[in-house]
């Protein structure tokens, strides 16, 4: 996925790296060890583009972005998290530092990708599409069914804010829903939106067995679109409201009285591949 090819980075007269190479796969943490001044944070700063190379290529995804701008690598989710002084300490009284906790947070919103924190987004997308097709002259159910087309040629079968893994049906979005309506009545959003989510709920359900309910991401999206939001600001949205949890799960653990450990997936532990245990010279 990232893949580093015989980097050299100068600052001014002094070199900070030299033939530097290394690759990541996707799905792997790879730590990067050494001591002060051994160009840890030169390589990193490097990969995010804020150093120039002398030499050497940075490939992502099969794109050399080596030289690039800086916002440029962070547009392809590449970023770096900032430790600073006295983030971590070893002792079990004081874990987590309020540094530590906002370094979760950027972390874990930072993963929120198209399947799960894009979903409102590709939502309200749709919500909006058919709108635009009955403002062009189709009716509702042509309107929903040649957006549903269109959707499903874009990004696969699989509708976003509809369905639920666990649940037949998400008990939240019913009562958003209803809040909306009761919005609608009081005049204070057209209760357009929520006609056109129900709308793909029921086309989304046609000639099978079990209906495809809306989900909380498709009722969050009926919301965003009734108050007028576009598109992408659904996608922050989202991540502003998933940030309170993310951030209440950091400091849960700051109480829990042990190291913060994880949890992390089994397939992500690390394993020593380096040299094999061996004496000490000269020890007895």
């Amino acid at each position: 996925m990232l893949r580093v090819e015989h980097l050299d980075v100068f600052h001014g007269d002094a070199q900070a790296l030299d033939d530097v190479s290394i690759e990541i796969g996707e799905g792997t943490i790879v730590a990067i060890v050494g001591a002060n001044g051994a160009g840890k944070t030169s390589l990193i700063r490097t990969i995010a583009g804020m150093y120039r190379p002398a030499r050497g290529r940075i490939v992502f995804r099969d794109t050399d972005i080596g030289g690039w701008e800086s916002h440029r690598v962070c547009n392809l989710g590449i970023g770096q998290v900032a430790e600073g002084r006295q983030v971590f300490s070893l002792y079990p009284h004081n874990i987590v530092y309020p540094g530590i906790m906002l370094a979760a947070t950027i972390l874990a919103v930072n993963v929120l990708g198209d399947v799960h924190g894009g979903a409102g987004e590709q939502a309200v997308e749709l919500y909006q599409d058919v709108a635009q097709r009955e403002d062009a002259g189709a009716t509702r159910e042509a309107a929903v069914a040649a957006a549903l087309q269109a959707y499903r040629e874009l990004r696969g079968k699989f509708v976003s804010g509809f369905g639920h893994r666990f649940h037949p049906l998400d008990p939240r979005a019913p009562r958003l829903l209803a809040l909306v309506d009761q919005a609608a009545a009081a005049g204070v959003v057209s209760g357009r939106y929520a006609g056109i989510a129900r709308a793909v709920e029921q086309a989304l359900g046609a000639g099978r067995a079990k209906p495809i309910p809306m989900n909380i991401d498709g009722a969050t999206a009926v919301i965003y679109a009734e108050l007028g939001f576009p598109a992408p600001l659904a996608r922050g949205l989202f991540c502003l409201s998933r940030s309170v949890g993310i951030l209440s799960h950091a400091w849960e653990q700051t109480q829990q009285g042990g190291r913060n450990k994880g949890p992390i997936p089994r397939q992500f532990i690390w394993t020593y591949d380096g040299v094999p245990q061996r004496d000490v010279p000269g020890a007895q």
